[in-house]
């Protein structure tokens, strides 16, 4: 952004501020001041104090490392507001008070919040820097300071799992032969887990959150028995990329089926994995990163602060209009807005195996990297991978993908699920297949396709069994029998009772009563039906799956090179000095002890720049009191207090020993408890560094001393 225009919006800041802000800051920096004042000449003279060589020179010397990783991060991310920084810091490795941070930053002027008349709060408005500073703390700004370097102290020995075709072909042969069932909240049924279990050891967690995201992509669906495949919507599904299939996946299985959020958290993520660098990055770096990784729509952003411009005021209006529509929807909230949308589906990204754990750090923490999917999907061409054990058991090694694999899944029943499948051939198992259309003839075809070696010649046998008791009986939804054999339905009483007409050979029309099931009927005349009953199925509508672009992923520049040239232990053995320096001067001057606490906390804040700012007449200060038995207005000067850190607060306290004597503390307010007592407080006592506990009605007053 032009500097000039950010000049014009800080002084606008500036002038913006309440008469008592305003005031603040100006005493804080510039002393007494006549009333009434020029605004626009006292916005002037603090813009030349803080470009006076000696002040700037100080305000870098007490920047340290976490003001350093909060101008970073309002230099870098995009759209920097209040609530994005805090939700970026919230696990940050030192930073444990960032709104505190956050306004101390401000208060030193270093940054300030842009006004922005399409936000629904001031929590909205976006950070910048200050133009006046920016251009000397710029070189000491990276990405470095967000995000360590990944470097590893030990490896991890433990293998990793990795999302497969094989281990989703495998799971979708279980669901078409045996079914799922699911509670009333979505969950599976324990005796299914256990059946998943001897099948896929140690992996329910990962197929939780599979059979999740294919619910949720359409691919399975609930048809009142309990979960079935959709096998066109399937074939859609793996057309698509591999790692494309798992990303979706990884979105749908925590974010719902909206097709936005689908859409954009999908890019998001895509873009997110393809950021990790190949040193790897901590769980709370990836989240933090994930701050930084915008969609193609939100993914213009100045050169100089990193903030959004987006096309000006019309771009700023269409994201309005698009967050608002998306919220009226009644859906999920919309995480990629905030940035927060890793922190939900980190789960599925760890359990489907798109990124995995390299080693552990310093600090025990564990170091991700993206998975390299190019050597664990599918070869090119027709691998022969299949192998036949015995007359039924069928082995897979890898290299197929999901497309290829879905012909083998119509008739194979899975056994076990490891890095070589294992399956069998079952007269359950190819029933299915004959109900799609398959004949003994096509399944040898398909499994010769796959294989390097001859078929046992008991398996074309025992398909031609299972056919010919397949075809011997056939019952058709809307009440047609078709039997192989007539007299199995001419000479059957019970059948022959039930027959309208004889539509063709072998075909009859049955009037089965609309009280009696298929299964009653079946049940009654003894017929031995190994299909299912077939009907018309419903067409099922729905959108096509979303489309995902080459990844654009931002390269980060992080490692010790990285971080500023400065050297930090000169840096904090000189802003130690600075410190005892003023420490010393401001006692010297025999002040007021409450004046001179006041100073020493503005210098504790690193507000004190120059030895200008220890006279007295820069502490602007608003005494607030409650005394005796104005038990109301203690409490609520003591409760206003605990939210201000910086507050200080003077206490008269009877005497133990003596209650006609008052004892007076100075300091801040912890937080107010309840006990056997009443109402009580911690209390911070600025003198002896200690925590004392005072009962709120023994408090003879309390004064409060607001000051900035």
């Amino acid at each position: 952004m032009d500097q000039k225009i950010l000049m014009k919006k800080w002084q606008d800041y500036v002038s913006a501020l309440s008469d008592k802000d305003f005031s603040s800051i100006m005493h804080l920096y510039l002393g007494d001041f006549k009333t009434p004042y020029n605004k626009q000449r006292l916005i002037e003279q603090l813009a030349s104090f803080l470009r006076e060589k000696n002040n700037l020179s100080n305000m870098l010397l007490l920047l340290d490392e976490d003001d350093l990783a909060v101008l970073s991060a309002v230099r870098y991310l995009p759209s920097p507001n209040r609530t994005r920084l805090l939700r970026f810091f919230k696990n940050h490795r030192t930073i444990v008070q960032p709104a505190e941070l956050l306004d101390n930053l401000v208060n030193r002027q270093w940054i300030f919040p842009e006004a922005n008349p399409f936000a629904r709060s001031s929590e909205e408005f976006n950070y910048q820097l200050n133009p006046l500073l920016v251009n000397e703390v710029e070189a000491r700004l990276s990405h470095g300071r967000l995000f360590d370097a990944g470097e590893k102290c030990r490896s991890n020995l433990d293998d990793s799992f990795v999302l497969s075709p094989s281990f989703l072909a495998s799971l979708l042969c279980f669901i078409k032969i045996h079914g799922i069932s699911c509670k009333n909240d979505g969950a599976i049924r324990k005796s299914d887990l256990n059946a998943l279990e001897e099948i896929f050891p140690g992996r329910t967690d990962c197929i939780r959150l599979l059979v999740q995201g294919l619910v949720s992509l359409k691919v399975l669906y609930d048809d009142g028995t309990g979960i079935c495949v959709d096998d066109k919507r399937l074939i859609d599904f793996a057309r698509l990329n591999p790692e494309k299939q798992y990303i979706l996946l990884a979105v749908a299985s925590r974010l719902g089926s909206s097709r936005y959020t689908l859409q954009k958290n999908a890019v998001l993520l895509q873009n997110l994995l393809a950021s990790i660098p190949e040193t790897g990055l901590s769980k709370n770096d990836i989240l933090r990163l994930a701050y930084f990784v915008n969609s193609e729509s939100d993914s213009s952003t100045s050169s100089g602060s990193g903030n959004s411009e987006g096309g000006g005021r019309f771009a700023r209006m269409m994201e309005m209009h698009a967050r608002s529509t998306f919220e009226s929807s009644g859906e999920a909230e919309d995480n990629s807005l905030s940035g927060d949308f890793m922190e939900v589906v980190f789960d599925a990204v760890l359990a489907f195996g798109l990124v995995h754990c390299t080693g552990f750090d310093e600090n025990d923490q564990e170091i991700y990297v993206k998975t390299d999917f190019s050597q664990v999907l599918s070869m090119e061409g027709n691998p022969k991978v299949l192998n036949m054990t015995g007359s039924s058991m069928v082995t897979l090694m890898p290299g197929l993908s999901l497309f290829n694999l879905l012909p083998l899944t119509d008739f194979l029943s899975p056994v076990n699920c490891s890095i070589v499948s294992e399956f069998e051939i079952t007269k359950a198992s190819v029933s299915k297949a004959f109900d799609k259309g398959y004949n003994p003839q096509k399944i040898l075809e398909t499994l010769l396709e796959h294989t390097a070696y001859e078929l046992p010649q008991s398996l074309s046998a025992n398909l031609d069994d299972w056919y010919n008791a397949y075809s011997a009986v056939s019952l058709f939804k809307g009440y047609v029998l078709r039997v192989k054999d007539e007299n199995l339905a001419e000479k059957n009483p019970k059948v022959a009772s039930h027959i309208v007409e004889k539509i063709a050979t072998g075909v009859y029309l049955l009037d089965i009563p609309p009280e009696n099931t298929e299964n009653d009927f079946i049940r009654e005349t003894g017929l031995n039906l190994l299909s299912k009953v077939r009907s018309a199925s419903k067409r099922r509508e729905y959108m096509p799956f979303p489309v995902l672009r080459e990844p654009s992923g931002i390269s980060l520049k992080i490692g010790k090179e990285f971080l500023g040239s400065e050297d930090e232990q000169k840096r904090t053995s000189v802003e130690a000095s600075f410190y005892i320096s003023m420490s010393e001067k401001i006692k010297e001057k025999g002040l007021p002890e409450i004046q001179t606490l006041v100073l020493l906390d503005k210098l504790r804040h690193r507000l004190i720049v120059n030895e200008s700012q220890l006279s007295s007449n820069m502490i602007h200060m608003e005494v607030l009191q409650a005394r005796g038995t104005d038990y109301q207005g203690k409490l609520h000067l003591l409760e206003s207090s605990s939210k201000k850190n910086d507050a200080l607060v003077e206490l008269l306290v009877p005497d133990e020993k003596d209650n006609l004597l008052q004892k007076k503390y100075i300091g801040r307010v912890q937080d107010i408890f309840t006990n056997e007592n009443g109402l009580q407080i911690h209390f911070y006592v600025e003198k002896t560094c200690a925590i004392q506990v005072f009962s709120v009605s023994q408090i003879s007053q309390v004064t409060t001393l607001c000051s900035r």
